[in-house]
Order: structure tokens, then C-alpha cells, then sequence
């Protein structure tokens, strides 16, 4: 589930005009659950990129993440150097399995709804990323 940052600024501006109950937990997304292999096409197709695709099997790239991040602690306990495996466990997770946050609680106490598709959300980034090159 992804959120274009206008959606995620939306919601923060009316969660400061609101009377919002005291630890209310909101999740906020555009409410849209894509397909994660999908939306990436989408994306490389609207910036005109033809990405090289690998596939990669699941228990291999896991089992690589959970060294990186084994090498990143014993580094950490031994040097004191605090760096990020470039490959987290969550992060193969994330590519892997599919993920829909609940945004009922957003609607119903701030009265969110997403303002901004998937698309539009990516059509803007493309029209920002071509005026800053």
C-alpha cells in the first residue's frame, strides 16, 4: 500500500484541525492496493526507463538479508559503526508479500479520503523530476 505525499500532507493538516482523541492511531495510504512488481512497470513506463527485471528466489535474497543485517549488529558491537545493511530482512518482506493498511480510522475520525490516484501521484513526481534536471 503506497501514498502519495500530497494524500500524507492532507491528512497531517487535518489532524491539526481537528479534535482528535488523545492516542489516536491513524494509518494513512492513498486506500488503493497495488501490486508492487505493477506499480513499478507503471512508474518506469511513465519516466521511460526499461529497467533490467531479475528474479530472484525468495529464500535466497532472505537468507542474504539476514547475514547483511547479522554482519551490520557485529559491526556495531564490535567497531561502534552503526550502518544499515544495504538489504533488510522487512525490506525483502516488503517486495515479497503484499500489505493493505486499514485507513478506516483516518476516515472516520478526520474525515481523510485521498485526494490524489496512484497516478497522479506519479504523473506529478515525473512533471517535478523533469524540471529539476
Amino acid at each position: 500500500d503506497v501514498t502519495y505525499v500530497g494524500n500524507v500532507v492532507q491528512a497531517l493538516y487535518l489532524s491539526a484541525i481537528k479534535d482528535i482523541p488523545n492516542k489516536s492511531i491513524f494509518n494513512i495510504t492513498n486506500g488503493d492496493s497495488r501490486n508492487i512488481t505493477e506499480l513499478l512497470e507503471y512508474i518506469f513506463d511513465t519516466l521511460k526507463l526499461k529497467p533490467k527485471k531479475v528474479f530472484i528466489n525468495f529464500y535466497l535474497i532472505r537468507t542474504v538479508s539476514i547475514l547483511l543485517e547479522t554482519y551490520s549488529k557485529v559491526l556495531l558491537k564490535l567497531f561502534n559503526i552503526n550502518k544499515e545493511p544495504i538489504l533488510t530482512e522487512y525490506g525483502v518482506g516488503v517486495l515479497f508479500y503484499g500489505q493493505t493498511l486499514n485507513i478506516d480510522n483516518a476516515k472516520e475520525i478526520l474525515g481523510y479520503e485521498p485526494i490524489y490516484t496512484i497516478e497522479e501521484g506519479v504523473q506529478r513526481y515525473v512533471k517535478w523530476k523533469n524540471k529539476t534536471l
